[in-house]
């Protein structure tokens, strides 16, 4: 019983650091959003994380297409961080028609990497058989070091 009340809090403990570890990195990019388009974006997953991304945005300054963006974000440096992406997500990314992921680096100055759809289906698993995937993970050095920029 002793070993189980530890992992317990030792278990919250992570998932709320993993909590505020995103939650900047949805903060981030809510500000990088509103300099890049001089539109504040909508943050939804501040009321529920089942839309299958984070924030609404759009294309581009001139351009108000709807944008939806799932934002990432970790503490660790550039060769040990993974993105968790869920099938949620993929998901609403495939039915979407655009949709791009925030990738921020928190572990010094922040940094963030635009992933656009395409970039990121060539990590995504598919199903096989009577299997089906619900999360995976990317390293973030799967993705050329020359996307990132400082913020």
């Amino acid at each position: 019983m002793w070993w189980d009340d530890l992992f317990v809090k030792i278990y919250n403990e992570r998932e709320a650091e993993k909590l505020l570890v995103g939650r900047y990195g949805e903060k981030l990019s809510v500000r990088y959003e509103l300099k890049r388009t001089e539109q504040r974006p909508i943050w939804k997953s501040i009321d529920s994380n089942l839309a299958g991304y984070d924030l609404l945005s759009q294309v581009s300054k001139f351009n108000d297409n709807k944008l939806l963006i799932e934002v990432k974000a970790s503490k660790y440096e550039y060769l040990h961080a993974v993105a968790h992406i869920t099938r949620n997500e993929w998901e609403t990314a495939c039915l979407s028609t655009n949709y791009c992921f925030h990738l921020w680096l928190l572990s010094d100055e922040p940094q963030i990497a635009i992933i656009p759809f395409d970039d990121m289906k060539m990590h995504i698993p598919e199903d096989n058989g009577s299997g089906s995937w619900e999360s995976v993970s990317i390293p973030y050095h799967s993705f050329d070091s020359s996307l990132w920029q400082h913020f």
